[in-house]
């Protein structure tokens, strides 16, 4: 457990993305503020790995995740990127206490929040705020994987490039431009032609 004051400012940012979701009153997120946990891992360390069930939701206040698994050849698929002020989380393991499918590594030294699922279900069960930032928080998840399948499946990967640019301006210093290729679904190659046009 930590202490409020402890991290003022770590502790506004946990704040802030729960405000994303859903707006809760001071006393309501203070039962969720009391119980977490803050950890720092190093580069190239794993919040979560793929057969693995991750039993928690993790703020990150400082670092870049990413979010992978290995296709039919054995080569590493990028899907998802986190960065600061996001809320990380194994949707399978949330929703229905089963095993990752995918791996969750920091591409940097990183600091970053956790609450047990568990608790966090307690809270749904017995205070309606909580109950309703539940609701919103699987709203929004869903809503954001539809949005990369559509993605995915109707833009150019040149508007899919745009788009991530847009999202995060610095990812192309953070993460290794192969990973970001991955993540657009082409070649190192044709990224590379892409960028060309800038």
């Amino acid at each position: 457990m930590i202490r409020k004051h402890k991290y003022p400012e770590e502790i506004q940012i946990v704040s802030d993305i729960l405000d994303q979701y859903y707006p809760l009153s001071k006393v309501t997120k203070e039962l969720l503020l009391d119980k977490l946990q803050r950890v720092e891992k190093k580069k190239g360390s794993f919040i979560f790995k793929q057969g693995e069930k991750s039993n928690q939701l993790f703020f990150l206040i400082k670092g870049a995740v990413k979010a992978y698994n290995f296709n039919r050849n054995g080569l590493e698929e990028v899907y998802w990127f986190c960065f600061e002020g996001d809320l990380c989380c194994c949707p399978y393991s949330y929703a229905h206490d089963i095993p990752a499918h995918d791996n969750n590594v920091l591409y940097e030294d990183s600091i970053f929040y956790s609450i047990d699922i568990a608790y966090l279900k307690e809270l749904y069960s017995h205070n309606l705020e909580w109950a309703n930032w539940g609701r919103c928080f699987a709203e929004e998840m869903n809503m954001v994987i539809t949005q990369y399948m559509d993605e995915q499946r109707f833009m150019k990967a040149k508007e899919r490039y745009d788009f991530l640019l847009k999202q995060y301006p610095d990812i192309t210093q953070r993460v290794p431009l192969q990973d970001i290729a991955s993540f657009l679904g082409i070649t190192p190659v044709s990224l590379s032609r892409i960028r060309a046009q800038k």
